[in-house]
Order: structure tokens, then sequence, then C-alpha cells
């Protein structure tokens, strides 16, 4: 059950909080404590924003997002290989 308001929120630790109120585009969507945003008009403005991307962006974060995970990859690897030497000694 999220806190019914921001300052209980900010006590509790809760990352969200959900007032019963509707914002002013009219969701009754939880708020995020940290900025008091109502999450569904942050995700409808991520959404909006994601539509106007060019393909030359698009493409920028598809390079970058395969990059992470080859990093990752990477690491899970080396943490693994580290793991199996300490076994064999």
């Amino acid at each position: 059950m999220l806190p019914r308001t921001r300052q209980e929120a900010i006590d509790q630790g809760m990352p969200k909080y959900n007032t019963q109120k509707s914002c002013k585009n009219g969701h009754l969507s939880p708020r995020r404590t940290l900025s008091g945003k109502c999450t569904m008009c942050e995700a409808d403005k991520q959404r909006r924003n994601l539509a106007r991307r060019t393909p030359e962006q698009k493409e920028m974060s598809r390079a970058r997002a395969r990059a992470r995970d080859k990093q990752k990859r990477l690491e899970i690897r080396a943490a693994r290989q580290l793991a199996n030497r300490r076994i064999e000694q």
C-alpha cells in the first residue's frame, strides 16, 4: 500500500505515493516522491519524445544499448572465470 502523502513517502523512503486525487490531466495514478509528478503524465511525455526521434537518434540509442549489453556480458564472463579459478584452488 502506497503512502497517501508525499511527506509520508519521504519518511518511509518510498519512491511513490498515491493521493487518490487526479492530476491536472485527470490521471489517478501514483506520483513520484522526488518530483511529485504523476507517473502517467511522465509516461505520456516519454512516449511523445520517443515518437519524435529521428532515425539517426534511434540508431544511436540502439548502438549504446548494444555497447552496454556487450560490456555486461564481458563483466559476467570475467566474474565467472574468477569464480572458477577460486573453486579450482
